[in-house]
């Protein structure tokens, strides 16, 4: 809020005829006494000083006490006020005291404060001068540093001349094209990134040095001998020819056989066979990297690729979209086969393999009537790792309880250990309507699933309730995790972990942290489920379990063991083992033994104290009043010392000392 002061001439405002109660915040002025107070707008207030006249003693009227509040608004005769302020006393007033705006000691220090804040804040312009050079600092020179913390900045224009302190003169600052040299020799030191394509016109000429061994440029341009290509050759060598060439990159599909080979041996690489129409009718391009003896005939092609062409250029589709030609191999020095892809050899023919046949250590087959390997492909495109083909499925292991299952069909998508040791994925055993759940995670079930998360089957006492029809809403039940130990049944067994929470703990400093959800029959009533979920914790030093610590019983009983039971049908055949309907512990030396704290509408008692057939003996209500045992007459009961009774027909009251009632009448 913001305050201002406007001191009255005329001090006969006074206090109205209802006087002032201190407290109140409302001061009525005498009629008409409201107009000589300045108006106040919404966070705005002045002082205002309340003085008491001594009419009795004083026919001058000597002012004796006052009181200085802040008026916050002003309607009419009646003013809202707040305080009191600067060390005054709130007190009463009556009519006909004087209500003034005066000057304070507060008003004093207002004032002082706005003046120093003249005196310290800059003197700032909201235009622009037309000669910087009348910015001056404060000794009458120019300002040669930053001006308010932010760094000066020049919008206009700087004379070549005046660019002064670079690394170097830029060219004696000279156009870009004496900077950027666009003829003569120079040398780029450095990584360079281009981000556009670097032009070369048709029919470089010249040569280039790689290695201390020079070189012709060669061409760059589309022949049928080399579309698109580039060719480094010999010394000596022109367009037109293609003598002892030494390296070929690129592609040709525009003839096959077409390129003339030369008479020196020579690396080629290029696409031969563009609209090629083998004897099938298949068109396609190859790329290659060949070896051409000096007779001029291919003595080796490590490396040779088939690509089909577009399905609207071919004759007839290819069987592969990519093809590699003759075998592959990777052999030690002494020509043994480490890894091959290829035909050598009939027992080789489709397969890839790594080390020699039949001992391959890794080895994918395209069937399943050769000896069986590490690894191979099944017959029906299935995977099969190690061990014996298991009832046409592939596995890891050796035998039938086939600890990692990969299935493609309706099954399991990945199955772990023998039936029901873990399931990811669909079902081990499909429904028989072939109903599959798509993502399901089953563990340790070995009949269909109905909860897409599932831990061990369920109950099998179960009664009507449904993991996938959830009380007949049609909704299934995302997590399920069963104990696979039984409740006890006639004699309930202890509760025991179904989940359990930890954290970890610090070597040396602390324990790690535990907590267990276990759940468990908490009495025996015929074939009745009697559920109990009990919340344990640890609390020791490496405690071996946790300690019960909240109770939640099917009969709507909550019991903190030792602290507090809550068990809102006791009295009424509830079978629970609370004590009474409400039990709370001491909560340690000092503390307070029980709260009970009302709602903000609260209006019936807050707490009461019943005998066994619901008659309330005592009660606390909303306000925090307590009402004692009441009746009719003396008291017939002999309770302990202490004990009090109203006799609120007679209005007497007694009290229970030394074993006998002593009473009082109430006036």
């Amino acid at each position: 809020m913001t305050s201002f002061a406007t001191p009255l001439n005329d001090a006969s405002a006074s206090v109205g005829p209802g006087g002032y109660a201190a407290g109140s915040g409302v001061l009525t002025l005498a009629a008409g006494g409201g107009a000589m107070f300045p108006s106040l707008s919404a966070g705005q207030w002045y002082r205002i000083t309340v003085i008491q006249r001594q009419w009795a003693y004083s026919p001058s009227a000597t002012l004796v006490n006052y009181t200085i509040y802040k008026a916050t608004a002003v309607s009419g005769d009646t003013l809202t006020i707040a305080g009191p302020i600067e060390g005054t006393t709130d007190r009463n007033y009556a009519p006909g005291d004087v209500v003034e705006v005066r000057v304070t000691a507060g008003t004093i220090g207002d004032l002082q404060g706005a003046v120093g804040a003249l005196e310290a804040a800059a003197v700032t312009t909201a235009g622009r001068y037309d000669d910087p050079s009348w910015i001056t600092a404060l000794d009458g020179g120019k300002i040669t540093g930053d001006i308010a913390g932010n760094a000066a900045s020049i919008t206009g224009t700087i004379a070549e001349g005046q660019v002064t302190g670079l690394t170097s003169d830029l060219a004696a600052k000279a156009a870009d094209a004496a900077v950027v040299h666009l003829a003569g020799s120079e040398t780029i030191t450095g990584a360079k990134t281009f981000s556009s394509t670097i032009a070369a016109p048709a029919g470089i000429s010249g040569t280039f040095t790689v290695d201390g061994t020079t070189y012709d440029q060669g061409v760059w341009q589309c022949t049928n001998t080399g579309k698109g290509a580039m060719r480094v050759v010999t010394a000596g060598s022109t367009v037109g020819d293609f003598p002892d060439p030494c390296l070929f990159i690129g592609y040709n599909c525009d003839g096959f056989g077409g390129r003339p080979l030369g008479t020196e041996p020579y690396w080629a690489t290029g696409w031969e066979g563009d609209y090629y129409e083998s004897s099938s009718g298949k068109r396609f391009c190859e790329h290659y990297i060949q070896y051409v003896s000096p007779d001029g005939t291919v003595s080796l092609r490590p490396f040779f690729i088939r690509m089909n062409r577009a399905a609207t250029d071919a004759a007839t589709a290819m069987d592969t979209a990519l093809y590699l030609g003759n075998p592959f191999q990777v052999a030690t020095p002494d020509g043994t086969v480490q890894a091959m892809i290829g035909s050598f050899g009939s027992q080789f023919t489709g397969n890839l393999g790594v080390g020699i046949t039949p001992q391959y250590p890794f080895h994918l087959k395209n069937d399943a009537t050769a000896d069986v390997q590490a690894a191979f492909v099944g017959a029906t495109s299935t995977l099969y790792l190690g061990g014996n083909w298991i009832g046409g499925q592939p596995g890891l292991g050796t035998n039938d309880a086939t600890p990692l299952n990969l299935i493609t069909d309706n099954a399991a998508a990945i199955h772990i250990g023998a039936a029901g040791g873990i399931t990811l994925g669909n079902l081990l055993t499909p429904p028989a309507n072939g109903a599959i759940i798509p993502g399901q995670v089953e563990i340790g079930n070995a009949s269909i699933p109905e909860a897409y998360f599932q831990v061990f089957n369920k109950p099998a006492d179960s009664g009507s309730y449904s993991l996938s029809n959830w009380n007949g809403t049609g909704h299934q039940i995302s997590g399920f995790i069963k104990c696979p130990t039984n409740n006890g049944g006639s004699t309930p067994a202890a509760g025991e972990p179904v989940l359990v929470l930890s954290r970890e703990g610090v070597g040396g400093q602390a324990y790690g942290n535990f907590a267990e959800f276990l759940v468990r029959r908490w009495q025996s009533s015929d074939v009745a489920a009697r559920t109990a979920l009990d919340i344990a914790l640890t609390h020791g030093p490496g405690d071996a379990a946790g300690t019960v610590v909240f109770t939640l019983q099917s009969d709507g009983a909550a019991l903190l063991p030792g602290k507090l039971g809550l068990s809102p049908g006791f009295g009424s055949g509830n079978t629970s083992t609370l004590p009474a309907t409400l039990s709370v512990g001491t909560g340690g030396a000092g503390n307070t033994a029980a709260v009970f704290q009302a709602a903000g509408n609260q209006t019936a008692d807050v707490s009461q104290w019943q005998d066994s057939n619901g008659n309330t003996l005592s009660a606390v209500d909303a306000n925090g009043y307590h009402r004692m045992v009441t009746g009719s007459g003396e008291p017939t009961s002999t309770p302990a010392d202490g004990a009090v009774y109203i006799d609120v027909t007679n209005s007497r009251i007694y009290v229970r000392i030394g074993g006998v009632w002593k009473s009082a009448t109430l006036s």
